[in-house]
């Protein structure tokens, strides 16, 4: 809580009143770009404070063992879960190591400078007193002095530290928001399994001989299967609340994030095309890192969409032909449902899917153009 104290009432405005002081078009677009991501950051630590009890109702629900379901051949609920439980993790290492990169690439530019280099930024004024005029990664107001080799690095400590917390937080509530939805994908796969094995599942769960039932056992097999088929109908039910409360909590957020990373790629595509210098490896790590922000939200929104999708088909490849009247008339309203099937909007403008995050870079590139066109076009 100290060092979020730090970050938003010491360093944020230290940062912020650049944007307004500045004169030049590269640093203002860069002072832009963080201040739309960092304020994109504080809005999710309000959304986690605020929404907490809800997330974690959320979670617990998706925890919850109330839908469990027997394996059966090639169907293995337990291995659906640990499939996509290390898909989440690995994406989620990823993006750590992305986020991260930026604040080591800073770390690593300015110390190889301070080392190897500071006599190149090393002179004396008209006094005969050293001045050191190497520049920070990110231009910051202060009332401090940064012209000593001593002011230069403390400033740099006070500007990485805040960074490298803002970092971390982004990554942790990103990557919570990812997991959800990466988990109810995985619930929803589980249940497409569930649908479709109904019939042979009920038949080994009574021991049962599929070749030589008796009216009796058809009976005790229909019953079976129909309550089977209305505990798969009830967890489908409860993912489909799930990712309603889901998509209200995070839909302000999601639109944020997406109109913020579509600036911010514009914003380091035009920075790299002025930046051949120490500071290139910068802009290339926190480009990779925006575009992966954008690709996670819209990657895991999509397997969603996907996975639900499938479901008539799940129930329609299921055994049941000679089930009772009462389950195939309870499949046809199911089918009939998932015709539209779950999904996740950006704040119901657009589908939360992989051709939004297409459709985003193109956007983004077209705004670059335009951007560069205006900086670089010299007029006749």
């Amino acid at each position: 809580m100290v060092l979020l104290t730090y970050c938003l009432l010491i360093y944020q405005p230290a940062e912020t009143i650049v944007m307004f002081k500045s004169w030049n078009l590269s640093l203002l677009v860069k002072s832009l770009r963080d201040q739309l991501n960092h304020f994109i950051c504080i809005y999710k630590i309000f959304l986690w404070f605020t929404k907490r009890r809800q997330i974690l109702n959320i979670l617990k629900g998706l925890q919850s063992q109330e839908f469990m379901y027997e394996k059966y051949n090639k169907y293995n609920p337990g291995k659906i879960l640990y499939k996509y439980k290390t898909k989440s993790d690995r994406w989620s290492k990823l993006f750590l190591y992305g986020v991260n990169g930026i604040c080591f690439n800073m770390t690593l530019s300015v110390l190889y400078v301070y080392i190897f280099k500071y006599r190149d930024y090393s002179s004396e004024d008209e006094e005969g007193n050293l001045i050191y005029t190497q520049k920070l990664p990110v231009t910051l107001i202060t009332p401090f002095k940064q012209n000593t080799r001593l002011g230069f690095i403390l400033h740099f400590i006070f500007m990485i530290l805040p960074l490298d917390i803002y970092g971390w937080i982004i990554i942790g509530l990103d990557t919570l928001f990812t997991s959800i939805l990466n988990c109810i994908t995985a619930h929803v796969l589980i249940l497409n399994g569930a649908f479709e094995t109904i019939r042979p599942r009920c038949l080994t769960r009574l021991k049962l001989n599929n070749r030589n039932l008796s009216s009796i056992d058809m009976k005790t097999l229909h019953n079976e299967m129909l309550k089977e088929q209305n505990k798969c109908i009830r967890h489908l039910q409860k993912l489909i609340r799930i990712s309603g409360k889901v998509e209200e909590i995070y839909n302000v957020q999601t639109l944020g994030q997406v109109m913020i990373s579509l600036f911010e790629m514009c914003f380091c595509l035009f920075l790299l095309t002025l930046s051949f210098d120490s500071s290139f490896g910068n802009e290339l790590t926190y480009l990779f890192s925006t575009a992966l922000q954008l690709l996670l939200y819209c990657w895991f929104g999509n397997g969603i969409t996907e996975a639900s999708a499938a479901i008539p088909s799940a129930l329609f490849k299921g055994d049941w032909l000679d089930a009772s009247l009462k389950f195939k008339k309870s499949m046809l309203i199911t089918m009939t449902r998932m015709k539209k099937p779950i999904s996740f909007t950006i704040a119901k403008f657009t589908p939360l899917a992989f051709t939004t995050f297409l459709s985003m870079a193109r956007v983004a590139y077209s705004f670059f153009t335009v951007l560069r066109s205006g900086v670089f076009e010299s007029p006749e």
